[in-house]
């Protein structure tokens, strides 16, 4: 049962980001969409990125700096 809810609820999170013009959705907003819970729509949220839908979220606007720098270090250590 709840695994059938999941793929459904899957399945209409794929249905509508066609819709989207935006690659990275809050989880808050799948949320709101779906009227889920927080932990459901984190949950989807991550299985949406983990198949390349979704983009990774990025930081508050005041850490992008930080967040590139880390990304950057990454790259070189890899």
């Amino acid at each position: 049962m709840k695994t059938e809810l999941q793929s459904d609820l899957y399945q209409a999170a794929l249905e509508w980001l066609a819709t989207c013009s935006k690659q990275y959705i809050a989880s808050n907003m799948l949320e709101r969409r779906f009227q889920i819970g927080p932990m459901w729509a984190a949950a989807l949220a991550d299985q949406l990125e983990d198949a390349g839908v979704l983009s990774s979220p990025l930081p508050p606007h005041n850490q992008r700096r930080n967040y590139l720098r880390k990304r950057k270090s990454k790259a070189r250590s890899a």
